[in-house]
C-alpha cells in the first residue's frame, strides 16, 4: 500500500486509477508480483553464489573475510540489478519477468548512477536512523523520530522512483531514436 500511494502521487493524467477500487487492484497485483520477484531474487542470488563459491572458498583460505566480502559481492550484485524491479512493477505496472529484464537493462546502461543513488539511499536511511534511534528516549522525542523516519524513508522511497521514471524516459527516447 505504501508504495502503491508513493507511485499514485507520481502518476500522471490517464495513468491515475479512476476509483478506489481500481487502486485496490492495482495494489494487489503489484503485491503479488513483489512476492514473485522475491523468488526471482533468491533464485538469481542462488545462481550468482554458486559460481562464486570456489573461488570465495579459496579467497577463504588466506583469510575467513575474503569468504564474506566475495559472497557479499555477489549480493550487491544482484540487488544492484534486480533495484529498478520494485519500480517497474509498481510504478508503471509491468509483469514480473518483464520488469526483471528492464531492470537489468536499466542498470547496466546506468551502473555508475544506479550504484551512487543506491549507496546515497543505504548511506542516508542508516544515518537518519541512527539520528533518530538517539531521539528515541520514550518522551515527545519519540513522536518526532517516527514523523521524521517515515518523512525521510518516504523521500528515499520517491527518489528512487523519480530516478527510475527518468531513466526509463531516456531509454524510451533513445529507442524511438533508434
Amino acid at each position: 500500500i505504501y508504495l502503491g500511494l508513493i507511485s499514485l502521487a507520481m502518476k500522471e493524467g490517464d495513468d491515475k486509477p479512476q476509483s478506489l477500487a481500481g487502486f485496490v487492484e492495482t495494489v494487489i497485483s503489484s503485491a503479488v508480483r513483489l512476492l514473485g520477484l522475491g523468488i526471482v531474487f533468491v533464485v538469481l542470488l542462488l545462481m550468482v553464489w554458486l559460481p562464486l563459491l570456489p573461488i570465495a572458498y579459496l579467497a577463504g583460505l588466506l583469510t575467513g573475510g575474503l569468504f564474506v566480502l566475495v559472497m557479499l559481492g555477489g549480493l550487491v550484485l544482484v540487488i544492484t540489478y534486480l533495484s529498478m524491479s520494485v519500480p517497474g512493477i509498481v510504478l508503471n505496472g509491468r509483469p514480473l519477468l518483464r520488469s526483471v529484464l528492464e531492470s537489468i537493462r536499466l542498470v547496466h546502461g546506468n551502473a555508475m548512477q544506479t550504484t551512487n543513488l543506491l549507496l546515497l539511499v543505504v548511506l542516508i536511511g542508516a544515518g537518519t536512523n541512527r539520528l533518530w534511534h538517539l531521539a528515541d528516549d520514550g518522551s515527545w522525542l519519540t513522536l518526532v523520530s517516527i514523523g521524521g523516519h517515515a518523512f525521510i524513508s518516504t523521500a528515499l522511497a520517491a527518489a528512487v522512483f523519480v530516478f527510475y521514471r527518468d531513466r526509463w524516459a531516456q531509454v524510451q527516447a533513445q529507442k524511438t531514436a533508434a
